[in-house]
């Protein structure tokens, strides 16, 4: 079965343009339609169920944000909502995180980018239904029943989906509380190898610049010195416990360069590697 996406942009050569910027059918989705603003793909939504929404930030009556707000406040749809802007705003992350925002892709919309978060959002629908299944499937074999407990259940399914959270990005049944608790993992396990935000927002088919903001907002610095920061404590513990020379160290932690593994080094420690181990073995 296709699944329907929604085009919500007040230039109509932008609904166009994406309309034909690929094939739709052949990835599984069809356009049911398109709105000019927020209050037409209201009117829209009200009649036409859709499994994807892309909106625009900037539209006269009633903006993409708004829509997004209104349309988990009001339920009126549980699609996939992805905005489509000329430019980003940090400003909008948190707004876009609190009422769950599937994605944030920047114009002009590139081909690539558009079918992998395509394939992303079907992939992510598809684990949703498995995992539906399967809940249903053992409360049915566990509880025999009908009635309001399976009622229940499906009520819950996209519980936090709307949560009205005013910290719903630290709120841990957030989708992006769970993007960055793996991000973090991630780090944590893989810190010494070629790790990047790129990389990272390749694997979890998000934006670089939004992954990079939610990054700041999360931990309160930047994916880099995030990074340099768990790479130069880690750097310290060998330097402790091993004999290992500073080039090995430096190359263990992730770092190629020694020059400047020693220059990040010397701006967190206030000394040079050597220096530190003197000290600390007295």
């Amino acid at each position: 079965m296709m699944r329907k996406v929604l085009l919500v942009d007040d230039e109509p050569f932008i609904t166009k343009g994406l309309s034909v910027l690929i094939d739709w059918n052949s990835e599984g989705y069809e356009i049911a339609g398109t709105a000019s603003n927020g209050l037409e793909a209201i009117d829209f939504l009200r009649a036409n169920p859709v499994d994807v929404i892309f909106a625009d930030i900037k539209m006269p009556e009633m903006d993409g944000m708004e829509l997004l707000k209104t349309v988990r406040e009001q339920k009126l749809s549980d699609a996939s909502f992805v905005i489509v802007s000329g430019f980003f705003e940090f400003k909008f992350a948190k707004y876009a995180i609190h009422y769950q925002c599937a994605d944030y892709i920047l114009k002009p919309v590139q081909k690539s980018e558009l079918l992998e978060l395509l394939r992303k959002l079907k992939r992510e629908q598809e684990e949703r239904s498995a995992k539906w299944t399967a809940s249903m499937s053992k409360t049915q074999s566990d509880y025999p029943v009908n009635g309001p407990v399976t009622e229940e259940l499906a009520q819950g399914t996209d519980a936090g989906a709307v949560s009205g959270d005013s910290e719903g990005e630290q709120n841990p049944g957030s989708a992006a509380y769970g993007i960055m608790a793996d991000i973090e993992q991630e780090i944590l396990e893989h810190y010494h190898e070629d790790i990047s935000l790129k990389s990272l927002s390749e694997k979890y088919y998000m934006n670089s610049a939004y992954l990079g903001q939610l990054f700041r907002k999360q931990f309160g610095e930047s994916f880099k010195n995030y990074l340099n920061r768990i790479r130069i404590e880690q750097s310290v513990r060998l330097l402790e416990e091993t004999n290992d020379r500073i080039y090995e160290i430096a190359q263990a932690v992730g770092y190629h360069d020694l020059d400047y593994y020693i220059d990040k080094f010397v701006t967190m420690k206030g000394c040079t590697p050597s220096k530190y181990r003197k000290q600390v073995r007295g």
